[in-house]
């Protein structure tokens, strides 16, 4: 278990080295998003949780044309009780109406000092 003085700073570093873990309070059940050092219900210490390999659902998409000229596809995709906002996997641009499809967080990490999350479509 974590101390509530360095949870979000292990969050950060996990998000460095490309794993995404959240906050986790086992004695309410409860994910904490946006991550916290404490749980906001109950005042106790959070552990960290493992979200790789956890599927999410797509909830809406749309397509973004960067500088570059390059299309991207963003998704906001619902995980457990939190929402992020990533781009889709290059590999699946030719998918048609994606919404309520399930994903999986392919990448993840700091681009300009921002995190970025990348998901790729799980094959059912």
């Amino acid at each position: 278990m974590h101390t509530k003085e360095n949870i979000h700073q292990k969050f950060i570093e996990y998000i460095e080295k490309g794993r995404f873990v959240l906050p986790y309070c086992k004695n309410c059940r409860k994910t904490m998003w946006p991550p916290a050092d404490y749980c906001r219900l109950c005042l106790n210490n959070l552990s960290l949780k493992d979200y790789r390999n956890k599927e999410g659902k797509i909830l809406q998409f749309f397509l973004n044309k960067f500088n570059n000229n390059t299309n991207t596809i963003m998704i906001v995709v619902e995980l457990d009780e939190v929402r992020l906002i990533g781009s889709l996997d290059q590999d699946n641009r030719n998918t048609g109406n994606i919404e309520g499809k399930k994903v999986i967080i392919k990448k993840c990490g700091f681009i300009d000092q921002k995190i970025f999350y990348q998901f790729e479509i799980v094959n059912n």
